[in-house]
């Protein structure tokens, strides 16, 4: 295998197979990329899995390792990750835990490596569990969105991050090239 890391941040139930209708969607085309040129991929989410779940992340068609862990946990025996995505996932971090989301980001990646962050900003549907980012592995969870505004992420990331383009709307903000500080 290669010695080159991906880091896919937030799994949910409906990532844990690549779909053909996934393969329009921009994460799904990076990480085809990465497939094909024989990178170790990674997924990390702290959620709740079933056993039965879990052996499907098992069987996945994209998944190389699974880290059941939290972003801010501390990982022994993982590399530092070459490249990183973290979609849809920054909207569901504890209001209160949103700096401590991105430094334990910074900390698992190496100095030249470079990621994609996409925000969903929208008052979206939360009915789907794929949609949570969990604090502990716990299957008692609740929907919840931390309304931080664009700016407000902006500050936070800029702390530790630069990116060489920001495509934003009224409800989502796509930062890419994302680097270390």
């Amino acid at each position: 295998m290669s010695s080159k890391n991906f880091l896919y941040i937030g799994i949910g139930s409906q990532n844990i197979n690549l779909k053909p209708k996934d393969f329009e969607r921009t994460w799904a085309q990076d990480l085809m990329l990465k497939i094909n040129d024989d990178w170790n991929i990674w997924a990390c989410d702290p959620r709740y899995y079933s056993d039965k779940m879990l052996k499907a992340i098992e069987n996945s068609n994209w998944i190389d390792h699974f880290l059941p862990l939290d972003i801010c946990d501390e990982w022994s025996n993982v590399p530092l990750f070459d490249a990183w995505n973290c979609t849809s996932v920054l909207e569901h971090v504890k209001k209160e835990k949103a700096n401590n989301f991105i430094v334990g980001l910074r900390s698992k990646v190496s100095y030249d490596s470079m990621g994609y962050i996409h925000i969903d900003l929208s008052d979206h549907n939360l009915t789907h569990e794929s949609s949570i980012y969990y604090e502990k592995k716990d299957k008692y969870y609740r929907s919840y969105l931390n309304k931080i505004t664009k700016d407000e992420w902006l500050n936070i990331i800029d702390k530790h991050f630069v990116y060489s383009r920001c495509k934003s709307t009224l409800d989502r903000v796509s930062l890419y090239d994302v680097k270390v500080k």
